[in-house]
Parts: C-alpha cells; structure tokens; sequence
C-alpha cells in the first residue's frame, strides 16, 4: 500500500514538473522576409501550428529529448530540423526556408458555344424547343440571322426559296401562330425569301410549341412561334448592320422611372436600288419593319406596351399592252402589311402570377394583276383582330396550374375586281366572335414522368366547341425522352392563298377569311 501511494505521488510530481517552450521564426532565404501561414509541426507529437503575420510560431510544454521539426509553405521547399529539447526553459529555432515554385498544370477556358435548340438556356425540349438569338447567329446555313429560317429541320419546315410560312408537321402556313411578346401577329414575312420581318437584334429568345400547343392561343392546329424582346439594359445602347439585302438599327436603354426601359428596332430592304428607273423588266419594291416596346412598374407589377409594323411592295414584271400605240406598259403589283400593338401586365404574388394582355392586330393585302387588255385585276383582302386575356398561373413543387379567359373579335374582307366596273365580281366576309375559356394543369406523376390535362370550351357563331388535350412525357435518361398526345382544336379564321402558287414567292400572305 505505501510503495503504491509513493509512485502515485511521484507521477504527479513528474507531470507537475515545468517543461521547455519552443520558438522561433520562419522566413524566406533570399528576402528575409517574415513567411506568414507557414505550417510548423512537432512530427513525433503530432502537434502543428502556423505562423502569425510576423512568422512567429511558438509550442509550450514540449517534453524534453530528442524532436523533429518540420517546416512547410506554399511556394517554398519542405524542411526538417532535428532538435534536442532541454528539461525546461525555452528553445528558440529560427528557420529559413528556401524558395521552390509549385508548377500548376495550365488552365483552359473555353466559351459555351450556342448551338440551336440545345444551349443551356432553352427552357423547351425537342421537339417543343427554343433557341436563343444567339444560337441563331451562329448558324452554319444562314448569311444573315433569320429567326424563322433557324427553325428549319426537323418536324419544321421553312420555304428554301421564299418565305412563305412555316409548316410544322404538314400543317399549312396560316395554322401556325406567330407572338411577339404574347401579341398576334399576321403575316410576318417580307418578300422573296431575303428575310424574315423580325428582326433578331431586337429579340433574345424565340420558344417553338408543337407537340403541345399553347392554351394561350388556342387557333395554332399546328403550333406557335413565339418570340420575346430584349429586356431594355440600364444604359444606353445601339446595335446594328448594313448589309446587300437591308440596313437595321436597334436601340434600347432606361427611360424615367426607376426600372423602366424603352426597345426600338428599324429596319429597311434594298429590292430594286440598283434598278434603272426607266427600265420596266426590274423588279423593284420596298420592305421594311420597325419595333416599339416599352416597359415600366406598375400597380405593384409590370406594364409592357408593343408596337409593331412591316409593309412590302413588289412591282414585278411588265407585260406590253398590244392596243397601245406607243411601248406602254403594265405593271403587277403586290402589297402587304402586318400591324400589331399591345399591352400587357404583369404581377407576382407568392407562388401565383397573375397577367392581363389586351391587343389589336391587323394584316393587309392587295393585288394588282395587269393584263394585255390594259384592265387589271384588283384584288383585297384584310383581318382585324381584337382581344384581351386575363390568365392565373399557380406553381407548387411539382405541378403548375394556369387558368384563363380570353374573349376576341375577328373581322376579314376579299375581294375581287376584275375589269374597269365599278361592283367587286367577288366579295366576301366575316364577323367570328370567339369567348373562350380553358384550364391546364401539368404535373411530375413520377421522378421521370410527367402529365399535362388541359380542357378549353369556346363559343363562336352560337357554337359550343369543347378542346381537350393531354400529353405524357417521359424520360428515362439524359439521353432519351418519350412524349405522346392528343388534342382537338377549333380553327376560326383560315387563308384562302393557294399553297401551290408561284406567286407565293413573292406575295407570301395569308389571305383570311373567318370561318
């Protein structure tokens, strides 16, 4: 019991006992310099400290003996000192470290090249897809950006030689829908296949919906276009080009009011500057477009006015009147215009939108046929429409609701004059008011699958027409994505143009009636 009781007390004594402190310095060898965060370890410890801005470390209570110390820094070459630690006291060790560049393997940045249809940015999937303007700038086939030629392949095809409608599955040009900011609009080609009537530096995303076609616009049998404007940027700024085929300047900045901007876009073709002026075998004409928006806060949301407008004059060739006395000549001529303007606004309350849209959009066509007779042929043709929108979009985690109305009015004249009369030898037209309502919801069924149910009921011309629609999607890889659907849809204003005519080249109108 006595010999326990004295060896207790001697290892108290022993670890009371007073032990060594060691210290020191670390610098560069070259400099001098003091080596802050330089790593100083006590190895056979296991004990590591790093050194302050001065290059100081310290270790209190280092048991006597023999020790290693090892030195490390980003930069530097590693060393180790043997040491030997008396019974107490302090060891000071200063430590030079000598200078050693750590070599990094090189670094290569690369850019995201767009490639259309499948840049990062695309919210849709083929075959609903979209593509940003700058993914239309860096297409392989297209001497100038054309928004409408980029949507070519596929299930989509685009006229090579002329613009004359865009046909999705096999559907005819007037059963696709065109939006620019959510606003109708008719028509939108200029003439002979030089270019599309909007312009892409006044745009940054063009969205394709095909397989389920949007129940905003519920008169696209075969999909919708639609195309969003550039947000106005906090400073001023202009872009442009000049080019054998058009002249274009867009323009856009703040305006005002804290957040507010404005957007302007013109444009204008070059058919016929270089023709001679008394020279009647030329084809000669105008073409151009311009684009107004305008975006502000307000009501606790956001207001977004659009303007829009294209106009095209194709004078072509001339046929010689043989009653004439002298070389006297009749022209054909062609004349179209495309006109939208809108409004629209917006709010975010929690997880619920909410968005009112009201427009008007008009298309305008005309014909000149000459003939050998010296009486031409006149021909008229013109839609108006009107409509508001009113649409409630709920978002949960897994599924999104979108209930709306929209109530519209759409008025169409033909006509047909032959000879000098004065009586039309046809006329046509129609009044189809359309009120309809519809609801859809879409929601993940499954971790690789979703559902969207979307039910719409319309009334036009004392008619109740019900449209149902439901789309499966599902996706077992990145790789891979299965979609199936169906729909049944309403058509209220179709285009009496002749698919098949050559005139189609140079005239690529819809010419509406309703239905």
């Amino acid at each position: 019991m006595g010999s326990f009781l004295l060896t207790a007390v001697g290892i108290a004594f022993a670890v009371q006992a007073p032990q060594a402190t060691v210290v020191g310095t670390v610098r560069a060898s070259e400099s001098g310099e003091p080596l802050a965060g330089a790593v100083v370890a006590l190895t056979d410890l296991d004990r590591a400290a790093l050194t302050d801005s001065f290059g100081r470390y310290a270790f209190p209570d280092v048991p006597p003996g023999p020790q290693h110390l090892t030195v490390r820094s980003i930069g530097y070459a590693v060393r180790t000192l043997h040491a030997l630690v008396p019974p107490e006291g302090e060891l000071q060790i200063n430590i030079a470290l000598r200078p050693d560049p750590v070599s990094l393997a090189g670094i290569e940045v690369r850019v995201t090249v767009p490639v259309r249809g499948v840049e990062s940015g695309a919210s849709a999937a083929f075959l609903d897809r979209g593509i940003s303007v700058a993914a239309v700038r860096s297409h392989p086939l297209l001497a100038e950006p054309d928004v409408f030629q980029a949507l070519g392949g596929g299930h989509v095809v685009v006229s090579p030689e002329s613009p004359s409608g865009v046909h999705i599955r096999g559907g005819s040009s007037d059963q696709t829908a065109y939006l620019l900011d959510g606003i109708p609009v008719f028509s939108p080609y200029h003439a002979a296949g030089v270019f599309s009537a909007w312009n892409p530096d006044a745009l940054s995303m063009l969205t394709l919906s095909s397989t389920s076609p949007s129940p905003v616009f519920l008169e696209s049998l075969s999909g919708t276009v639609a195309a969003v404007t550039r947000t106005p940027g906090s400073q001023f700024r202009a872009q442009g080009g000049v080019s054998t085929t058009q002249a274009r300047v867009t323009v856009d900045g703040p305006l005002g009011v804290a957040g507010a901007g404005y957007l302007l876009s013109l444009r204008s073709g070059f058919p016929g500057v270089v023709a001679p002026r008394d020279e009647p075998s030329y084809v000669t004409g105008e073409t151009g477009d311009w684009l107004a928006s305008i975006e502000a806060p307000a009501f606790g949301g956001r207001m977004r006015f659009l303007g829009y407008d294209n106009e095209n004059k194709i004078d072509a060739a001339a046929v010689e009147a043989p009653d004439a006395t002298g070389p006297e000549s009749g022209r054909n001529v062609f004349e179209w215009r495309s006109r939208s303007m809108g409004a629209e606004w917006t709010r975010a309350i929690s997880s619920v939108s909410v968005r009112f849209r009201g427009w008007r959009a008009t298309g305008a066509a005309g014909a000149i046929w000459a003939a050998e007779n010296g009486s031409p042929t006149n021909m008229t043709a013109a839609r108006r429409d009107e409509g508001l929108l009113a649409v409630v979009e709920r978002s949960a985690s897994r599924a999104t609701t979108v209930a709306g109305v929209r109530v519209e009015r759409t008025r169409t004249t033909y006509r047909v004059k032959s000879g000098s009369g004065d009586r039309p030898s046809l006329a046509m037209g129609a009044r189809t008011p359309v009120a309809t309502a519809f609801i859809q919801h879409a929601r993940g069924i499954a971790p690789r699958t979703e559902a969207e149910l979307m039910a719409s009921l319309a009334t036009a011309a004392g008619d109740v027409l019900l449209g149902p629609r439901v789309q499966l999607r599902w996706k077992p890889s990145e790789l891979l994505a299965f979609s199936g659907s169906y729909a049944r849809l309403h058509q209220f204003a179709q285009s009496l143009r002749n698919a098949e005519s050559v005139v189609g080249n140079i005239f690529p109108v819809d010419l509406y009636l309703g239905a």
